[in-house]
């Protein structure tokens, strides 16, 4: 799974595609916020990226802090298990806004 995508769905709904790695992660920031800063309500679908490790987990929280910090609802869905467990672990799934 090389690099990344965030495609936008329309109506504030986003699917993230890929892995998130150091290499990728504050470009990943970056173009995140700027799509986002049109939105009051945004979704983000990650059932196709790979970010369960701490760098994919660290741009999910950086997401969900900037949507707060700026009057915006930020949430995840289709949350992998995996992901779910990393976010329980490390103390951090009250953090972030996860539907079911």
């Amino acid at each position: 799974m090389p690099g990344f995508s965030l495609a936008d769905e329309g109506g504030g709904v986003f699917e993230l595609h890929g892995r998130i790695d150091f290499s990728n992660a504050g470009k990943a920031l970056s173009m995140g916020q700027s799509y986002f800063d049109h939105h009051d309500n945004i979704t983000i679908d990650i059932a196709h990226a790979d970010c369960a490790s701490t760098v994919g987990m660290a741009l999910l929280l950086e997401w969900s802090t900037w949507s707060s910090t700026n009057g915006k609802r930020l949430s995840y869905s289709n949350v992998p298990i995996d992901f779910i467990g990393l976010a329980r672990l490390n103390n951090v799934d009250h953090l972030l806004q996860i539907s079911t």
